[in-house]
């Protein structure tokens, strides 16, 4: 039996490709005519305008605290110890020299140049209404836009300048973070945590394993088309990412592995290429998927999102419904035939009372029946309103709305065919991590309460709406007013004759008409999660694929932590990968995989 030395072995080499898909809306998207990118909301803004700098200061620190653990450590020998005090004295020295006050007041200009982005496409998004923000996201004609054209927006994959102005990339380098796709994803939300797997986790492994080649790759998509269009997209960037690192190490591209992290939706897109494609996937580790759908997605269809985010993602009910209701991947984020709520309950949309009384609104639909109930547009508590998805049109007809609710159905149809397919199928080697949230610090819908003083006078789904917010720009919470079937139509009625004379115009103003109706609110979250995707979907998830469920938490109590939880500072939805222990956990999953590779690399041959 031959005998391979493992240790600086260089007799077999291996490369790893780590693939980050990101959320929906996580990705840059521009005008496919123009060039002009139409989506990058929040560049310049909160952790972006300070992630150079918080950079640096977090390298020094972890160069420090390295530095002393050298010096107090008795298994150090002292030329370690004198080379890291070398290392301090040049940290020192660099500190006190003219090139940090350099480097600090080129941020400064950078930073300025990132906040006048920020200030432009504030004042864009704040003062488009719901049909120019349509024109932007879903069709540019101004009238009788009732679908989605599917060629309007494409993937930005970033030139010189967005790298030069809005990431921590040298401008030399551009060229090969723009081919790994690094340009086509949010820097704001995802940019750090690219940095980690590219500076921190990749040589980490390549000193300890030499020979082995990881690099950092991401795949940005076209969210406003269906998880599946992204998941055929995701496939073809997996095989040129593979050819391009097989080529760069002198592999065969089948010698390649793949890692493929994904954050919220990106999991949707992940599970459909490894499950349905086929796609060559080696791991799969999930971040904050809304595994079986989210109710927060009915609850921001009626009330909007809150500020700052609201400013661009939709401030109200209408905003958000004119691209909701064309987005199939947003739409696919609704709770599907599989959803169960963090106590493992499958019903997730009531109505109550100030006396308790609860009305389960969506018991007929359970199991497939559910996307019929999308379908319905005509209820009080339908998931989106006719009207709302043509805010283009001067005036409604019923004729014209027709076009947009046969378009709409269709949509929902392939909601039913995308979850029917995907189920509950993940990817032979699974770890799901997921905010558990023991303090309820993000709390978020595992279900949606409609909630008023007393219930009008009548079948439930003869209620009609007589006024709602959804339009309001300041004040928006999805608030409807709602009377009894004979009141209703008495004032729809009325109301309509209003419309009819005031459009005449002429010295007589018309009375509008009025009735008193019972105000209904929807609850705020009280589920435990990460603000949007709650607890259940990670703990009431099961599958034999999935190797490892790794719950992030605070948790004091030492007999939680050895039972799986983890102390930590648990992030909100968006910033989940900033947590210091996913990121931890993300490092750990990757080095053991990276371990496994290397050691069935070395495993020495047999000789008859």
């Amino acid at each position: 039996m031959a005998i391979c030395t493992i240790e600086g072995c260089k007799c077999k080499t291996g490369a790893i490709a780590v693939v980050f898909v990101p959320g929906i809306m996580g990705s840059r998207l521009k005008n496919k005519a123009s060039g002009d990118v139409v989506w990058d909301p929040g560049v310049g803004a909160g952790i972006h305008l300070s992630a150079p700098m918080r950079e640096m200061r977090r390298q020094k620190k972890k160069f420090q605290a390295h530095f002393k653990e050298v010096l107090a450590s008795d298994k150090r020998s002292m030329a370690e110890k004198g080379l890291a005090a070398g290392a301090n004295t040049q940290l020192l020295l660099y500190k006190y020299s003219l090139e940090p006050v350099v480097k600090l007041s080129i941020e400064g200009v950078l930073q300025t140049a990132r906040k006048s982005r920020l200030i432009y496409d504030l004042a864009n998004f704040w003062l488009s209404n719901a049909a120019e923000r349509k024109q932007i996201l879903v069709n540019s004609e101004k009238n009788d836009a009732y679908d989605r054209v599917d060629d309007l927006l494409d993937v930005d994959q970033g030139d010189w300048s967005y790298f030069n102005l809005y990431t921590k990339i040298p401008s030399f380098d551009y060229s090969d973070y723009a081919n790994r796709g690094w340009g086509t994803v949010s820097w704001e939300s995802y940019g750090n945590f690219l940095r980690f797997l590219e500076t921190e986790v990749a040589p980490e492994i390549h000193a300890d394993k030499k020979g082995y080649t990881v690099k950092t790759y991401a795949c940005g998509y076209n969210w406003m088309q269906s998880n599946e269009k992204s998941a055929i997209h995701l496939d073809a960037q997996i095989t040129q990412f593979r050819n391009a690192l097989a080529l760069e190490t002198n592999l065969q591209s089948e010698q390649v592995k793949v890692i493929v992290i994904s954050h919220s939706m990106g999991g949707y897109v992940t599970r459909y290429a490894a499950t349905q494609l086929h796609t060559p996937i080696d791991l799969v580790i999930h971040g904050a998927m809304p595994t079986h759908g989210s109710p927060a997605t009915y609850a921001n269809a009626h009330h909007g999102y809150g500020s700052p985010a609201g400013i661009f993602l939709g401030i109200n009910g209408a905003e958000v419904s004119a691209i909701l209701g064309f987005c199939q991947g947003g739409l696919e984020l609704l709770p599907n035939h599989l959803y169960k709520r963090v106590d493992g309950e499958h019903s997730w949309l009531y109505a109550k009372n100030q006396n308790g009384e609860t009305i389960d609104l969506t018991r007929q639909y359970s199991g497939m029946k559910i996307y019929d109930f999308y379908k319905d547009t005509e209820k009080w508590y339908s998931f989106i309103e006719t009207r709302l998805l043509a805010p283009e049109l001067v005036k409604e007809t019923p004729e014209k709305l027709e076009y947009y609710i046969a378009r709409y159905t269709k949509r929902i149809d392939k909601i039913k065919n995308f979850h029917k397919n995907l189920g509950n199928d993940f990817h032979s080697e699974t770890v799901l991590l997921y905010n558990f949230d023991i303090k309820l610090n993000h709390p978020s819908y595992d279900k949606v309460v409609w909630k008023s003083t007393h219930f009008p006078q009548d079948n439930i789904k003869k209620w009609q709406v007589v006024d709602d917010d959804y339009h309001e720009i300041f004040t928006a919470s999805g608030k409807l007013e709602l009377t009894n079937e004979a009141d209703g139509k008495q004032y729809h009625k009325e109301i309509a004759y209003y419309r009819h004379q005031k459009s005449f115009g002429g010295d007589s103003k018309p009375n509008k008409p009025y009735t008193a109706g019972i105000e209904f609110n929807i609850e705020p979250p009280n589920a435990a999660g990460d603000g949007t995707v709650h607890r259940g979907a990670g703990s009431q998830v099961s599958s034999d694929n999935i190797k490892a469920f790794i719950p992030i938490a605070e948790v004091e109590e030492i007999s939680l932590r050895k039972s799986g939880y983890y102390s930590d500072d648990p992030q909100e939805h968006q910033a989940f990968f900033n947590s210091q222990t996913v990121r931890e956990h993300v490092q750990s999953q990757i080095n053991d995989f990276v371990a496994e590779c290397f050691t069935q690399a070395h495993q020495p041959p047999e000789f008859i």
